[in-house]
């Protein structure tokens, strides 16, 4: 019998760091929501491939899942606030 090793993701950033979430730049007046990584989730999309996402705690207590895409590092003054131009 072989113990099958938990699957780790690959994920920029580690459970317990202050991340926010970028905003679209129509919405850009409003601040960004920031929180804590709580874990990872993985789930399938449409084509059955495996998609990971963070688990994050926000600062008002409620619990969101956000695409990695959308994540940026609080601490980081260069990280961009913005994910797309409308």
């Amino acid at each position: 019998m072989s113990e099958q090793q938990p699957e780790t993701p690959n994920m920029r950033f580690a459970i317990g760091t202050r991340v926010g979430k970028r905003v679209n730049a129509t919405r850009e007046t409003l601040p960004p929501k920031k929180g804590v990584v709580q874990e990872y989730k993985k789930t399938l999309r449409v084509d059955k491939k495996v998609q990971w996402k963070y688990v994050v705690k926000l600062d008002n207590g409620k619990i969101e899942e956000w695409h990695p895409g959308m994540v940026f590092l609080v601490e980081d003054p260069q990280a961009g606030r913005v994910s797309f131009v409308a």
